[in-house]
């Protein structure tokens, strides 16, 4: 009986040092902040962008004989009319000539007559960059640690650690 009893002081007494030591027992320390480096994530965001175009038909009318006819003889009129006796072939021939290109203008101006408008979706991407959070550089006993931390320090805070 009397070795049963001594185990168990034995037993006890190692309990007791094992709970002293465990690591759930460590000491809260303060270190020191040596550096605080910021963290940066690139993140894609998708957006939809939309591209119209319009396109146009136009139809353009074809010169008329009669128009052109018409202006070579009205102009030759007034050339002819407005001229002096020396050079009233050379005034006639001019306005034949003038009066039958604005005759032949008439009527060949272009003309709308539809408009279709197309537009497409493309998805756009850009990068953005977030902060995502800090690089915690600390100094303790003179070792030095870091840890990743949300919240920002700065060089010189104590911070509480358990080591």
């Amino acid at each position: 009986m009397q070795v049963f009893k001594i185990l168990q002081y034995l037993f006890i007494a190692l309990s007791v040092a094992f709970l002293f030591s465990s690591p759930t027992n460590a000491q809260n320390v303060l270190g020191t902040v040596t550096a605080v480096e910021e963290l940066y994530v690139h993140v894609s965001q998708p957006r939809v962008e939309t591209v119209c175009e319009t396109f146009y038909s136009y139809t353009q009318r074809q010169p008329n004989p009669g128009n052109l006819l018409g202006g070579a003889i009205i102009g030759g009129i007034l050339g002819n009319q407005l001229s002096n006796n020396s050079n009233r072939d050379v005034s006639t021939l001019l306005g034949a000539i003038i009066g039958g290109s604005a005759g032949a203008s008439i009527g060949t101006t272009r003309t709308h007559t539809n408009q279709t408008q197309v537009c497409n979706n493309y998805v756009v991407s850009d990068q953005v960059v977030l902060r995502d959070g800090y690089r915690i550089y600390y100094i303790l006993n003179g070792y030095s640690y870091s840890f990743y931390s949300s919240v920002q320090y700065s060089v010189g805070d104590r911070i509480l650690t358990h080591r």
